[in-house]
């Protein structure tokens, strides 16, 4: 398929105008636009949940498994980050808050 040089000019200027947000507020302000349920998301703690609930929730997991090193705490963080995103998981199939109780 041909493509006339105006339609290639054309093209080329609107992909210019297209790039997304420049600025780290904008790309921060975009970047969880495609989010679905967050299973594989870097950040634990979503924009739109209770940041201090989370660690509220990991305070608790840290007090009963009471980790003696590095390891272990490591450990203890994975086992929160897992139980948070289910929870999350949980909550958006259900359209309601994440609770990392599970309850």
């Amino acid at each position: 398929m041909t493509v006339t040089p105006a339609k290639l000019a054309a093209n080329r200027a609107n992909a210019l105008k297209s790039t997304g947000p420049r600025t780290r507020r904008g790309k921060d302000r975009v970047r969880m636009n495609a989010m679905l349920h967050g299973m594989f998301c870097a950040d634990v703690v979503a924009p739109d949940e209770d940041a201090e609930l989370f660690a509220e929730f990991r305070r608790a997991v840290l007090r009963r498994l009471s980790p003696q090193d590095v390891v272990e705490l490591m450990i203890c963080d994975r086992i929160v980050a897992a139980q948070w995103k289910l929870c999350r998981l949980s909550a958006r199939k259900a359209n309601t808050t994440p609770d990392a109780t599970g309850s």
